[in-house]
């Protein structure tokens, strides 16, 4: 009997200290961070949501086109000073809940809303990763760029959401 409790307590000593170096690992955000799209260095305002599994990039001017059987998307990032045409391929689309704030004051009759996705490397302080963003019109929202749990879990960080701007800038050129 003191034997299989001794393994009992052994392996949920174990369990525990995995638990707690998965979450050392982790690296602490804020819940606003200042994040670099690569390759193309544009840095961008953020917002961390972990209420959002998926990460939505303001784009203006986007539109579907179609190059030797591929689909690309074509869009518009507006940084705080300057303005980029980018091209990515086009992956899916996203099917995003309407708030009922946004249809009852926006307009919308319908439930959801169907939006492009493409995959962006994304890079916040040290860390970078290879994400699904889907595109939509931000210019209502305090930040161009909102990051769902699926890339902050991508990037390997847990949210604090009494800070902001813990990681700093990324080594990348400020646009």
């Amino acid at each position: 009997m003191k034997r299989i409790s001794l393994i009992w307590v052994l392996g949920l000593l174990a369990l525990v200290t995995a638990g707690f170096a998965e979450a050392y690992e982790k690296m602490v955000f804020g819940v606003v961070e200042k994040v670099t799209l690569l390759p193309e260095n544009i840095v961008l305002s953020s917002k961390l949501d972990t209420g959002a599994k998926t990460s939505s990039l303001g784009a203006v001017d986007i539109k579907a086109v179609e190059e030797n059987g591929e689909k690309w998307i074509e869009f518009t990032v507006k940084a705080k000073k300057d303005e980029f045409r980018l091209r990515k391929k086009l992956i899916g689309y996203a099917r995003i809940k309407i708030r009922d704030v946004e249809r009852i004051f926006g307009g919308f009759k319908k439930t959801y809303v169907s939006r492009p996705v493409v995959l962006m490397k994304v890079k916040l302080g040290d860390r970078e990763a290879l994400i699904k963003v889907n595109l939509t019109d931000r210019h209502h929202f305090n930040y161009p760029f909102l990051l769902g749990r699926d890339a902050i879990a991508a990037l390997g960080g847990i949210v604090d959401p009494a800070k902001a701007f813990v990681v700093g800038k990324s080594k990348a050129s400020s646009k």
